[in-house]
């Protein structure tokens, strides 16, 4: 990768990873923009380059946070601080849901990346979320144990892309009753597991696609993503001083016009891109295709979709309509059953 593009990437990470507007939508997102994704094509993930800027974001947090997080190690040793050890309970409680979900729904989660406009519409959903502290003051706790679980559960949404992290947390710890500036507290050292997590599975990925720890390593560590890395620590700690300052003063919602004008410009984008790539693809083949209660056709052209894994088709008639095909062996003997793409 090109060290201005791991430049850009980093930056979007940074800010993108603590302001309220979904790090992992935007990174997509960007990835489209740049031309490291293909709208409609089966997307190979960079490995190296996600555990490298995932360090470089925990670097932000640690560094913020060094006094809460020291007093947190501290309680493990002194009996009296009672609240401190608590908290690290709380933590941990609150990253179950987000861990259940994605072993449950582990396919539906890591599909949703390729669809671009759904992308963009989550974004839209997390302005809508942002509005929450304006309409919800929040109480004058901590976060306990209804506060950890209400923002676990909110955490768990956020593992589509589109939907923010902090914002979804800092939302359902208001709801809960968390006071505004602990719960934006909460919500970023919740972030501290949650990268950590997502760090050691990318890293166990990345060690069984080289069969080798030090390979894995020497592929993270290049001049170009730690340039990344270093750009995503440095932005996403002033990310998160402009967060708490929101918070403070009640204005989290200003990100949601944010969100707003990029879901519906992706949204319009990224459809004009999807239609202009059904047209450009070149036909294999023609076919008689029975598509349920649709009669059987005598011109259809088959075409090889950039939506669908595997053996997946479009099939696209002299009427227009377009339809996608995941039993394409059978279609040249005219007994596929096809469905409406759109």
């Amino acid at each position: 990768m090109e060290i201005w593009k791991a430049i850009i990437v980093g930056i979007v990470q940074g800010l993108a990873e603590f302001l309220p507007v979904s790090s992992s939508g935007h990174i997509v997102l960007t990835q489209y923009l740049l031309g490291i994704r293909e709208v409609g094509a089966e997307h190979q993930p960079d490995l190296a380059f996600e555990i490298i800027l995932h360090i470089g974001t925990l670097v932000s947090v640690l560094l913020f946070f060094r006094k809460s997080l020291w007093k947190l190690v501290e309680s493990l040793y002194a009996k009296e601080m009672v609240a401190e050890r608590m908290k690290i309970l709380y933590l941990g409680l609150a990253t179950v849901p987000a861990v259940i979900a994605a072993l449950l729904f582990k396919d539906f989660f890591d599909a949703a990346p390729g669809n671009p406009v759904l992308v963009s519409g989550l974004l839209i959903v997390t302005g809508l979320v942002l509005f929450v502290p304006r309409l919800v003051k929040g109480g004058k706790e901590e976060a306990g144990f209804k506060g950890a679980l209400a923002m676990g559960v909110g955490q768990t949404f956020a593992i589509l892309p589109g939907i923010s992290r902090s914002g979804s947390t800092i939302a359902a710890g208001l709801v809960s009753g968390v006071k505004a500036e602990k719960a934006a507290e909460f919500s970023f050292l919740m972030s501290i597991p949650a990268i950590a997590g997502g760090f050691v599975l990318t890293m166990k990925d990345k060690i069984e696609e080289t069969s080798s720890i030090g390979e894995a390593f020497a592929a993270c560590f290049n001049t170009s993503y730690l340039v990344g890395a270093i750009a995503a620590a440095i932005v996403g700690l002033l990310a998160i001083y402009l967060v708490m300052g929101a918070v403070k003063k009640g204005k989290l919602e200003y990100f949601s016009y944010y969100c707003f004008a990029a879901g519906i410009s992706g949204m319009i984008y990224f459809s004009q891109v999807e239609c202009e790539s059904v047209s450009q693809v070149e036909p294999l083949s023609e076919v008689v295709v029975a598509a349920g209660d649709y009669e059987v056709l005598e011109e259809c052209v088959l075409a090889k979709s950039r939506w669908n894994d595997g053996d997946s088709f479009l099939v696209k008639h002299a009427e227009g309509e377009n339809f996608v095909s995941s039993r394409s062996g059978e279609m040249s003997m005219g007994h596929s059953v096809v469905t409406p793409l759109w």
